[in-house]
């Protein structure tokens, strides 16, 4: 089963510490928590993005999120992700870009970043009095920004700025909790459809006419 297409990006394992305001003993209750959550992300570009992008290393990224868990099994979950910028030096020199053969002595520095906020739903599964089962289905909207330095033959605009389209992409995740009076700890591993993610591409299309705006 060809999975390819769909599996562009991968958040490796993520791992928080929350505080919860309450806790009770009760199937339906209304417990709110805060949380800060580092994650490890890897994407993968498409066609000659693959060249480009940098793709060959990890993404540290760092959220911020608030939630509320209302049933001794489920909660409701919205945070804010920014990446830092993972950068890559790209010789293109010679290569077919996009149906363009690139002239020698093209080079560029390359950074790729995003930020998002996401929506989620959480089920949990008890696993013991202190660890549970994760599960995680949810949206994020998500914008990709690409910042291109040129390092190679001199150009008037050395260098550009491609911000991406917002676009609401889809999320799934597994993992583990354990959790101690207030406080707790998380490890997740997710998915998310970076595959809907554009990029303005916009004058970048000088003297490459056949850039396409999908990265991923």
């Amino acid at each position: 089963m060809a999975m390819k297409p769909v599996f562009k990006f991968l958040v490796a394992t993520g791992v928080c510490v929350a505080a919860n305001a309450s806790y009770a003993h009760y199937n339906w209750v209304a417990n709110p928590y805060l949380g800060l959550e580092y994650k490890l992300s890897y994407t993968q570009g498409k066609d000659y993005w693959k060249r480009i992008l940098p793709s060959n290393k990890p993404n540290n990224n760092g959220t911020l999120f608030a939630g509320l868990k209302f049933h001794d099994c489920l909660a409701g979950e919205i945070g804010y992700t920014k990446s830092n910028k993972r950068a890559k030096i790209s010789d293109t020199s010679g290569f077919n870009m996009f149906g363009t053969v690139m002239p020698a002595g093209t080079k560029q520095e390359v950074k790729l970043s995003y930020r998002s906020w996401h929506l989620d739903l959480n089920g949990q599964y008890p696993a013991g009095d202190s660890f549970a089962f994760l599960g995680t289905i949810g949206l994020a909207s998500t914008k990709p920004k690409l910042a291109i330095t040129n390092l190679g033959v001199p150009a008037n605009d050395p260098v550009k700025t491609i911000s991406g389209k917002s676009k609401v992409i889809p999320r799934l995740g597994v993992g583990v909790q354990y959790t101690q009076g207030m406080f707790g700890v998380r490890s997740r591993v997710m998915w998310e459809g970076t595959s809907r993610l554009r990029f303005n591409t916009g004058t970048a299309k000088n003297g490459v006419s056949g850039m396409t705006d999908k990265p991923f």
